[in-house]
């Protein structure tokens, strides 16, 4: 994705704008702002085997997990968690309200890619009961 483009999945009302773009800086590193409706559940908890991940809230709270054993930590407006390579984590937004986060990604890590795979899987209606289909990925896409 382009610097500006807006991803949205029609399922369940979220999206996903890059604000930097690997292609903007030579892959060093992706920039984007998620938009999460209320109540809007976890992705299954994964890792990434290529790039850090940093979740900052700009808007509302974001229920983040760590590790196997799923610790949980609420972060509220302002607040940011940094995951590194190979740790297992997930997020949510559990709450009664939007959450808006922007999630940089270092390297850059092609991460919005399943993405955009999953929001047009959801876009044509063959989402699972989340609004989200799993996509199997190769390790060069984590």
């Amino acid at each position: 994705m382009r610097k500006n483009q807006v991803i949205r999945n029609e399922e369940t009302g979220e999206s996903l704008t890059m604000l930097e773009s690997e292609y903007d800086n030579g892959g060093k590193r992706q920039v984007y702002r998620v938009e999460l409706p209320a109540h809007r559940p976890s992705p299954p908890l994964h890792y990434h085997v290529s790039f850090a991940e940093t979740f900052s809230v700009l808007e509302g709270n974001l229920d983040v997990y760590l590790g196997k054993e799923r610790k949980h930590r609420l972060l509220g407006k302002g607040e940011s968690v940094i995951v590194q390579k190979l740790e297992l984590h997930t997020f949510a937004n559990t709450s009664d309200s939007p959450c808006t986060m922007q999630v940089e990604t270092v390297p850059a890590g092609g991460v919005v890619r399943p993405f955009q795979l999953a929001y047009g899987v959801a876009n044509q209606g063959n989402a699972g009961a989340d609004g989200l289909r799993a996509c199997i990925m190769t390790r060069g896409q984590l």
